[in-house]
């Protein structure tokens, strides 16, 4: 064996002792960096003399300046939002009777409508007799939290009124299609026609988000079914996005105004043509969107012998829900509509 290799040989690492006070020292920078990085900070409150320490990056959450906190119990609530301050002395009050830890969320006083929220926890230390000595714990900004919190409160009680409306209107269709019906084939084929306008109505509004839909794109979206030549389909107006449920309203009445052309009017035979034609109009209650469906080329129209669901429905939906207005004319050239409802701007 080469004797250069031998355990005398060999050397143990030097063994550098670091002086206690910087460990120290460096141990409590590296949790200041963690707590201000992660925008926490920490307090201590001695229960006997009131006393409140915070730490600045606390003061910079609750929205002081560095040092200007009171340092005392009082100066802590008058920086709770009154709305909650029963409630944060009540958590600490049940703390300091029974033990036990601290852990409560509350605002901020004078956030105003854009509310700052924290939240705290702590825990209660006890002398040798059992005593409550001091409560020492962390703070932190969750008002990024509250509001995504509020927006889905919002988007939930929203989807329930939504989801609500739209099985009020299946269940209006579907009983409505029924009774006006001649035979079960002929619901089947109204009521899953009346579905197809809606879900198209609805396809157009969740690529937006339900922030509306434009109108151009709604027209043709209810009448591709029966246009295979597209040059017979003649649209004029400014782009317009309609609201939600304008757009759904006036989907539905677009898909019956199909429906009956291509049963009976222009979408019949291969020589007729529709146009639909939208502006704006103002008159005292404001400003008002005027839409005309005309058909031309159709086989020659006269009144319905009986008065039908969907005539019942283009007249009073734009009526009802939009506060608006519709015409439904009966002329030699073609069926005639004429829809006016208020559009904000």
């Amino acid at each position: 064996m080469d004797s250069s290799l031998s355990e005398s040989s060999i050397e143990a690492p030097a063994v550098v002792h670091e002086p206690l006070a910087q460990s120290s020292e460096d141990a409590l920078s590296r949790l200041q960096f963690a707590l201000a990085a992660a925008n926490v900070g920490t307090w201590q409150w001695e229960v006997r003399t009131g006393q409140v320490h915070w730490s600045d990056n606390l003061e910079a959450i609750h929205g002081l300046p560095p040092g200007s906190f009171g340092g005392d119990f009082a100066s802590f609530l008058a920086d709770v939002d009154p709305r909650d301050r029963a409630a944060v002395t009540a958590q600490i009050q049940g703390v300091v009777a029974n033990g036990g830890d601290y852990h409560i969320e509350y605002r901020l006083a004078g956030s105003g409508t854009a509310e700052r929220w924290v939240e705290g926890k702590g825990r209660m230390i006890l002398d040798d007799e059992g005593r409550p000595l001091r409560m020492t714990g962390v703070c932190m900004d969750i008002t990024l939290r509250k509001q995504a919190e509020r927006r889905l409160e919002l988007l939930m009680q929203e989807l329930r009124h939504r989801v609500k409306n739209m099985l009020a209107v299946v269940r209006s269709l579907s009983a409505q299609s029924l009774r006006h019906a001649s035979s079960l084939e002929a619901f089947d084929h109204a009521f899953q026609g009346r579905l197809a306008g809606l879900a198209g109505a609805h396809d157009l509004l969740v690529e937006s988000d339900w922030q509306g839909a434009g109108l151009r794109a709604l027209i043709l979206a209810q009448l591709s079914p029966w246009l295979q030549q597209t040059d017979r389909l003649h649209l004029a107006g400014d782009e317009v996005t309609l609201p939600s449920n304008a757009s759904l309203t006036v989907g539905m009445t677009l898909h019956e105004l199909a429906t009956n052309a291509a049963k009976y009017g222009a979408l019949s035979n291969s020589e007729g043509e529709v146009a639909v034609s939208w502006w704006h109009e103002a008159d005292e209650s404001g400003r008002q969107l005027v839409l005309v469906w005309q058909e031309h080329g159709g086989p020659e129209v006269g009144p319905p012998a009986r008065r039908s669901f969907g005539t019942e429905l283009i007249e009073n939906g734009v009526a009802y829900e939009l506060n608006g207005s519709a015409i439904l004319e009966f002329t030699r050239p073609g069926v005639r509509c004429e829809l006016r409802f208020p559009l904000a701007d």
